[in-house]
């Protein structure tokens, strides 16, 4: 019998938003329930397509048959504002990193493995929320509030290349550096399960590192005034997940990073 999902996210355009509000409830369901067969019903816009990466039995909009139907509570809410919401456990992360180790594809792994990922902010196309503005559901503020930018428009390093070159001199082949924008799941899944260190500005690509081993490290360059705000949801998602993390404060959302303190920190890091 299938099982109808409904989430409380409806159109989901926001890579984050879609990983902990349905990817990660939707596969704690299916392993715990042993159930590989829904029907999505929601308009998840651009991230369908993720879900179907997965190996799972998924029917869009369809009517068959009877059916169970639940909403998907989402675990987004990971700010210490929320502290009511429900989160993901420790145990939960374990399930979900068997689950991808076990169905990842061989010509996934056999890829290179890196100790050190930069992750690069791309202006991406296919996913920036523009592609909605003229969508249905206009009462949606928060579809017309996000408005029409990318997450590199709203915030990038100025340097990003020359911490990306200097940090390749010094570390060779165990260092690479990324754009996530448009990489097959599993493979990000590949990364981020291989990697010691994750060096990334503040923004959707942390999501992955619920996929790190315990003890790694997550280094999350951030600005003073999403600190001022409040912002601690990947501090608060390392904790759980048992990550090291650290935040590189910044002035402001495009800042020029200080190069040899960048090496200086990663070096430190992998001598632990």
């Amino acid at each position: 019998m299938y099982i109808e999902i409904n989430s409380t996210y409806g159109s989901i355009t926001h890579y984050y938003h879609f990983f902990y509000g349905v990817m990660i409830p939707l596969l704690l369901y299916s392993i715990k329930n042993k159930k590989n067969d829904f029907i999505i019903n929601n308009d998840l816009g651009p991230m369908l397509k993720i879900l179907y990466e997965l190996p799972l039995n998924l029917l869009y909009k369809c009517n068959i048959g009877k059916r169970k139907r639940f909403y998907i509570e989402p675990l987004d809410t990971f700010k210490s504002l929320y502290k009511n919401k429900k989160r993901i456990s420790y145990s939960d992360v374990k399930l979900i990193n068997q689950y991808f180790k076990k169905n990842v594809p061989f010509y996934i792994s056999s890829n290179e493995k890196y100790d050190i990922i930069f992750i690069e902010r791309s202006e991406d196309n296919k996913y920036k929320l523009m592609n909605y503005s003229n969508y249905t559901l206009n009462k949606n503020k928060m579809i017309k509030n996000l408005g029409s930018t990318s997450g590199k428009e709203r915030r990038f390093i100025s340097n990003h290349k020359e911490v990306a070159q200097s940090l390749k001199k010094k570390f060779g082949n165990k260092f690479i550096n990324i754009c996530l924008e448009n990489l097959p799941l599993f493979y990000q899944y590949y990364l981020f399960s291989n990697a010691k260190i994750i060096i990334a500005q503040h923004g959707a690509a942390l999501s992955n590192v619920i996929f790190m081993k315990k003890n790694s490290y997550v280094i999350e360059i951030i600005s003073k005034e999403k600190i001022d705000e409040g912002e601690d949801t990947f501090k608060n998602l390392s904790k759980i997940c048992k990550l090291n993390h650290y935040f590189i404060e910044t002035k402001n959302n495009n800042p020029t990073l200080d190069v040899k303190g960048m090496n200086n920190i990663v070096s430190k890091l992998l001598t632990k």
